[in-house]
């Protein structure tokens, strides 16, 4: 596993973390964050407000080495609409899975630790290091309560994620789920990283860390029901190096196929339906976002503490 090339991106003194813990998990069974069924599905746990499922320590890659990335494969998650001011809390410290860190299945915070002092360090225009970031965003979650939001601050939802991205197009079309949510009344929402090739080009974290994959690009598919017994399909990819804008975003040139994502991830989306009806969603790309009302439209925009 060390053989990899790991990325530092600064040298200095470890700072001790403090320890934090999930908080109690009560799940609400009218929620099916993964209505759809995406596939597969190995080492899974189940949230709150969101699913998500960790390869296990098979060989998928067939390059003789263990599964291990330390990311999620696919985070899976329903919003509804939600009316009046969402509660803004606080952050917690970084926790983990005691289980998937023992078996090297999920990281630590400290395996990011080096990452975040080097883009701190930094201007804006300078910031080069990578975020955890949210595959469930912590202001989607506070809708199913203070616990739920908590909750996706944990290793178990994050990735290795440039900041340019995060704070950018990334946060903007999460900030347009949140709208699409409360104009149609719900959304599915599945998220998980890309790389392209058999193993991550990068990764971070030091000797005695789990390492942490760095992936190429981030996908998100977005989906409601639709007038005619089915659903209303959106499917992005974001490249890690997607810029950061100080005007809107437009969206459009990031859209694709679902068949596409399943290419680069070997993942299978939308199996309970029939295979004819999935061949229908997953060849069509978007060529335009939904629209949504003018009194929604902004009134969502957060900015990440």
């Amino acid at each position: 596993m060390w053989f990899r090339f790991l990325i530092v991106l600064a040298v200095g003194q470890m700072v001790p973390f403090a320890l934090a813990a999930e908080k109690p998990i009560v799940l609400d069974p009218s929620y099916r964050h993964d209505i759809l069924v995406t596939q597969p599905q190995e080492t899974m746990r189940h949230f709150r407000a969101y699913t998500v499922s960790f390869d296990s320590d098979d060989d998928d890659g067939g390059d003789g080495d263990a599964d291990l990335k330390a990311i999620p494969e696919w985070v899976a998650y329903e919003m509804r609409r939600h009316t009046g001011p969402i509660p803004k809390n606080n952050r917690p410290e970084w926790f983990t899975d005691s289980d998937l860190f023992t078996r090297g299945e999920a990281a630590r915070t400290d395996s990011y630790h080096f990452s975040q002092i080097f883009r701190a360090s930094h201007s804006d225009s300078m910031q080069l290091g990578y975020d955890r970031g949210h595959f469930c965003m912590k202001h989607h979650a506070a809708r199913l309560g203070a616990a739920a939001d908590w909750n996706t601050h944990t290793t178990l939802n994050c990735f290795p994620q440039r900041n340019t991205l995060n704070q950018g197009a990334w946060l903007d079309l999460e900030n347009k789920c949140a709208e699409w949510a409360d104009h149609y009344g719900r959304v599915w929402i599945i998220t998980g990283p890309i790389i392209y090739g058999k193993e991550p080009r990068n990764w971070l974290g030091e000797q005695g860390e789990v390492p942490v994959a760095i992936p190429d690009a981030v996908f998100k598919i977005i989906y409601k029901p639709s007038t005619n017994k089915s659903v209303d399909v959106m499917a992005f990819i974001y490249p890690q190096e997607t810029p950061r804008l100080t005007g809107g975003y437009d969206h459009r040139p990031y859209l694709t196929s679902i068949r596409t994502i399943e290419h680069f991830t070997g993942l299978q989306f939308f199996t309970r339906l029939t295979p004819k009806h999935q061949e229908y969603l997953k060849i069509r790309t978007a060529t335009e976002l939904w629209p949504i009302s003018s009194e929604l439209a902004g009134n969502e925009a957060v900015r990440r503490n």
